[in-house]
């Protein structure tokens, strides 16, 4: 159980409900004492079944409490499969970016996970896309886990107490996501005694305290983090980087966020905790302009091109959470609870081109055109939830839980564009004339668009029930059901969701384990692939658009031997349905229902996993190597992407090895120095990139007056013509607006791999009052150049493609005292 003492509530019609669901074996078992049942089970413990030592101490009538249950165990004995525990030391032993310790980069490191870029916290599990993680803050949902557009995580690891990682073989009591479920406890705070910590780095500082508010009975724990990037980080950057204007996009980032937790002992069997985390981050890019500089079209005129972009982008989660748990017998456990969760994202874009096209007695056409784009995602999630354990049934663990709830989604993408054309006459070999200053056309464009606009509405409930059993020594296994309903206006989606993993133990050292999972979710995160300008909106089912589903099957192997050496390997493959993506050539001006602008497809995803660790003694470490393909298909007819071929998911990274060193050295007393060492290796994320450009033309005309266009008279010129070629469209045709990019091949741009080691050193001197720590690390120690983004540029006026590596060689340096 997540603490020593669960609130157990007496009610005769749940332990009914229980004995009605397995009273033939209740038969058969009933003449047996209960005394007779083992009271350790060599079962997984769930998430929920946590050993808080400081939950309960000196104060209560009986003194110490005996600590009920144990730390998740997912070892060769349990019959999970596909998961791991993280415990605290194991997240600040790592090597980190900027000082900056991290949940989600330690699970980056284990098997099957996949990194959204380099430096960035976001995590792809299995295949899947960010949105299919479920992540648990103290059981409350986290729709957004980032700060400073990715680089770091919103969860405070200072009031971190376990994490439970699940990448496939989930039990029944999880719902609602496909990929991964992320479930993190918080610490709660010491009943008797005060104690904290400030940590000041390079990227932001860190406050944590926590103590008694009513000694024995009621404890807080309270932690707030601040960064300071702008200030402090970005003017010793520029001295670093060789292009310092690279850091504009980042110019303007930070963060705010505040985690607390208060934990109440209602009674020696009884406890009431309450949760609150509020997050902000606002990052303003700075202007950015990229130019081409004049280029020649033929020997009478020139061409220049310009653009000026800028962005915003703002979002913040808000969680609260109740949690009541009662322990009535030493088999019979109940779990209480309600959540709210709000997230809130505004991103906004504006990009304003320039082309100038003239000779040396006149100008010809000037052409300025300018995009905006704003798109909110407003997210409220209310839900409230009953479960209960019970191992009255002698070899059986039983769970069953009933969760239910109503979620609300406002989705908006707001588009304008104006557009100003201007033309002079357009014969070069016509006379100057006193009045050639004179425009013969000018034509203003604007187009104003606004998608959703309005409230998403939907019920989500769940039933659940799953049995961990042993019939024999040698074979262990969790089945289960989940019951999932999705209710919007006018329609029900429903979804059983069957569960099962298995384990059979061949000796004391090696096993087998097998799992199946069906799972459903009803919220979508409509993203777009391309690397250049890439956008998120989230929205959920409706009456057309159903649930995503997938079904996954695993089979591994895992061997254990002392010290604490465990060495595993799974294979596993995925199928996907109802997969959620933008049509081919969709646009926001053309369309004002994202419904319209959406198709459902397809996926499938296979791969073998390897692992090992080392987690006792001295010396830690784990080595970490995943071969993955990740595939979509889109070919429902009128929802073709692809013509309706197979394609490779932007998700899809072939290798991934992750390698992690630790060494714990003792110095006098009780000071001592750790080690550590961290080197990565990936293949480069995938996107659509343009493959051609695409100009407006018009027939040359003696006419200056003549400016109609037809569709009939557009052609097109590839990028990467011979100058010969080129200027002949030029003698003959005339530009009429700017040229715009077009993308085919979805995902066919591999960037290059990405490869990094990483090292810190960490002192920590012990005082009378308390402890300093000092730490030392370096990202990125022999300076690679690793791209984590492209775009498109300039150069001697063709458009080529850019690379962006904000992370080249980091050191940095923080320093912490705990008193």
């Amino acid at each position: 159980m997540r603490a020593k003492h669960r609130i157990k509530i007496t009610v005769a019609a749940h332990a009914a409900v229980i004995a009605m669901l397995y009273l033939p074996m209740a038969m058969a078992v009933a003449a047996a004492p209960v005394a007779t049942h083992q009271v350790k089970r060599e079962t997984a413990q769930s998430d929920s079944a946590k050993s808080h030592r400081d939950s309960m101490k000196d104060g209560l009538r009986l003194g110490e409490v005996v600590v009920v249950g144990q730390h998740s165990d997912f070892g060769l004995r349990s019959s999970q499969m596909s998961a791991l525990s993280i415990t605290p030391a194991q997240i600040t032993r790592l090597p980190t970016l900027l000082g900056e310790v991290d949940v989600l980069k330690v699970l980056q490191r284990l098997p099957g996970v996949q990194s959204g870029g380099d430096g960035a916290s976001a995590i792809y599990v299995r295949g899947g896309d960010y949105d299919q993680n479920l992540i648990l803050l103290d059981g409350v949902p986290l729709f957004s886990a980032e700060h400073l557009g990715g680089y770091t995580s919103a969860i405070n690891s200072d009031l971190v107490d376990w994490v439970d990682f699940y990448r496939g073989a989930f039990p029944a009591r999880y719902g609602g996501r496909l990929s991964s479920v992320i479930n993190v406890g918080l610490r709660p705070g010491d009943f008797n005694h005060y104690h904290g910590l400030v940590n000041v780095g390079v990227l932001s500082s860190r406050f944590q305290c926590e103590g008694p508010i009513w000694p024995g009975h009621t404890s807080f724990n309270l932690g707030a983090r601040v960064s300071y990037f702008n200030l402090l980080t970005e003017p010793v950057l520029n001295k670093v980087y060789d292009k310092p204007a690279s850091l504009r996009p980042y110019s303007k980032l930070n963060y705010l966020d505040l985690t607390a937790r208060v934990t109440h002992n209602l009674s020696d069997h009884s406890q009431l905790t309450a949760m609150v985390y509020w997050g902000r981050d606002r990052k303003s890019a700075a202007p950015d302009s990229s130019s081409s500089g004049e280029y020649t079209m033929d020997n009478k005129s020139t061409m220049s091109l310009k653009s000026d972009s800028k962005d915003r982008n703002n979002w913040s989660n808000l969680l609260l959470g109740i949690n009541w748990d009662l322990k009535l017998t030493d088999y019979i456990t109940f779990h209480t609870g309600a959540h709210y969760s709000a997230y809130r994202y505004e991103m906004s874009s504006t990009t304003t081109d320039y082309m100038h096209n003239y000779n040396k007695l006149r100008d010809l056409a000037l052409t300025e055109e300018m995009s905006s784009s704003t798109q909110h995602s407003d997210i409220d999630e209310w839900q409230a939830k009953f479960e209960v354990e019970t191992g009255v049934l002698k070899g059986h663990s039983v769970r069953a839980g009933v969760t239910a709830g109503h979620q609300s989604y406002n989705p908006t993408v707001e588009m304008h564009k104006h557009g100003t054309y201007s033309f002079y006459t357009l014969d070069p070999n016509t006379p100057v004339r006193k009045d050639d200053d004179k425009l013969y056309n000018n034509t203003r464009v604007d187009i104003d668009t606004l998608i959703g606009g309005r409230r998403y509405n939907f019920t989500e409930a769940a039933l659940w029930l799953e049995d961990e059993m042993q019939p024999w020594q040698w074979l262990r296994f969790n089945v289960g059901v989940r019951m999932a309903l999705f209710c919007t206006s006018g329609k029900t989606w429903v979804s059983p969701e069957p569960r099962l993993s298995s384990r059979f133990l061949l000796s004391s050292h090696h096993a087998i384990k097998a799992s199946y999972s069906h799972m459903a979710q009803g919220i979508h995160r409509l993203t777009t692939s391309t690397l250049v300008s890439p956008t998120d909106v989230w929205v959920p089912v409706t009456d057309v658009i159903p649930p995503v589903k997938s079904d996954l099957t695993a089979l591994g192997y895992s061997f254990e031997t002392n010290p604490g050496i465990s060495i595993g390997i799974e294979g596993y493959y995925k199928w996907q349905n109802n997969l959620l993506e933008y049509r081919e050539g969709a646009s926001y001006f053309s369309n004002s229902d994202w419904r319209n602008l959406v198709v459902l497809g397809k996926g499938r995803t296979y791969g073998v996993e390897l692992f090992a660790q080392k987690l006792k003694g001295a010396f830690t470490g784990s080595v970490s190597y995943t071969w993955a393909k990740s595939l979509r298909t889109f070919d429902r007819p009128g929802q073709e992407v692809n013509d309706g071929q197979e394609y490779y998911a932007n998700n899809d990274r072939r290798h991934n090895l992750q390698v992690t060193l630790n060494q714990h050295f003792k110095l006098r007393g009780k000071n001592s120095i750790d080690l550590g060492a961290a080197f990565t290796w990936q293949s480069g994320r995938r996107g659509t990139l343009t493959t051609y450009s695409v100009h407006g033309l018009r027939p040359y005309s003696n006419d200056p007056y003549e400016i109609e266009v037809h569709e009939k008279d557009y052609s097109y010129w590839i990028d990467g013509l011979d100058k010969r070629t080129r200027d002949e469209y030029y003698r003959n045709l005339w530009y009429y607006f700017l040229d715009f990019a077009t993308y085919r091949h979805p995902n066919g741009y591999v960037m290059p791999s990405v490869h990094h080691l990483d090292l810190s050193a960490t002192l920590n001197l012990y005082k009378r009052w308390g402890s300093i720590q000092l730490g030392l690390s370096v990202y990125n120690v022999y300076n690679h150049r690793n791209v984590s983004n492209v775009f498109l540029g300039y150069k001697s006026g063709h458009r080529v493609l850019k690379g962006v590596c904000p992370f080249p060689i980091m050191p940095s340096i923080n320093f912490g005292v705990k008193f």
